[in-house]
């Protein structure tokens, strides 16, 4: 505003201050290979029981929400902030997917999901016997 006179918004602004913006969604890559399909979601600065999975039909959603605060007190003043970072993401899976041993992970700030694929039934020769 004035030159000289610093802002009370620079530091909420500033580069590497303590403003944690909101994220909209997680980065995600999703690879499919013979026996399972693989999803990986760049999720850092969160915990393991940020996360909450759930699968209703085809659909699977994945929620997670990290809730922080701080205080800082002195003499003259008392500061206290808030920081809530979350995000929400749905994939619909393809029908060969096995719902009942879906696994997850997280390690290194990724979410990793193995959707296994259910077996397909093997055709094998046989011989028919006529009664």
């Amino acid at each position: 505003m004035f030159a000289g006179i610093p802002s009370i918004f620079d530091e909420f602004f500033e580069a590497g201050g303590s403003a944690v913006p909101a994220m909209r969604h997680a980065a995600a890559n999703v690879v499919e290979n013979e026996s399972a399909y693989a999803i990986e979601l760049l999720s850092p600065g969160f915990e393991k029981s940020d996360f909450e999975l759930s699968l209703n039909e085809q659909t699977l959603t994945i929620k997670a929400e990290n809730k922080r605060e701080e205080e800082q007190k002195t003499d003259r003043y008392t500061r206290r902030e808030f920081h809530v970072r979350s995000f929400s993401r749905s994939f619909h899976l393809p029908k060969d997917v096995d719902a009942s041993n879906i696994s997850a992970r997280y390690e290194n700030g990724i979410l990793k999901l193995e959707l296994p694929k259910l077996q397909k039934a093997v055709m094998s020769g046989k011989t028919i016997e006529i009664k």
